[in-house]
């Protein structure tokens, strides 16, 4: 059974306090604030904690709030749009209009002319892709190919 303890709380704050104050300020400071479970001015189970701890089960699960599944605010969450693991989300495609392409141009090739015959083989040098390795030999010396294996070292001039 609770009692009420505020003549002892007074008496034992005023003396250290040296000074009176009015029961409704004294309740106000100190039994808004008091969690002795056996006073009735106390805080003790009526705190928002207390009642989500007495009330978890119905607020959560029996009276909780249910979303209208029809309402269109809530239109992600009733109809999501899940996606398997591996696929990539689709985008929609922008419209072009209005829009320029960053890619370059493509350039148009154009025969070259050709006067001399020496001139044949020096444009069609600088217009073929290398195909072949190219080995640079040394006028002095003979040289001969190197294969070098992963994880050989050389060094040049060797």
């Amino acid at each position: 059974m609770k009692k009420d303890f505020i003549q002892q709380c007074m008496q034992e704050t005023m003396s250290a306090a040296k000074s009176t104050i009015p029961i409704n300020e004294f309740t106000m400071a100190f039994c808004s604030k008091c969690f002795n479970p056996d006073c009735t001015r106390s805080m003790h189970g009526d705190t928002k904690f207390d009642y989500r701890t007495q009330n978890w089960e119905s607020i959560l699960f029996k009276d909780a709030k249910i979303i209208d599944k029809t309402d269109p605010l809530f239109d992600q969450l009733t109809n999501p749009n899940f996606i398997p693991i591996g696929a990539s989300p689709k985008k929609p495609k922008a419209p072009n209009k209005g829009f320029v392409s960053k890619e370059p141009k493509k350039k148009e090739n154009k025969p070259i002319e050709i006067e001399k015959q020496e001139d044949l083989i020096e444009k069609t040098m600088m217009n073929t892709p290398l195909q072949e390795k190219i080995i640079i030999q040394d006028s002095e010396k003979d040289t001969e190919e190197i294969t070098i294996k992963p994880g050989q070292t050389f060094k040049f001039g060797e």
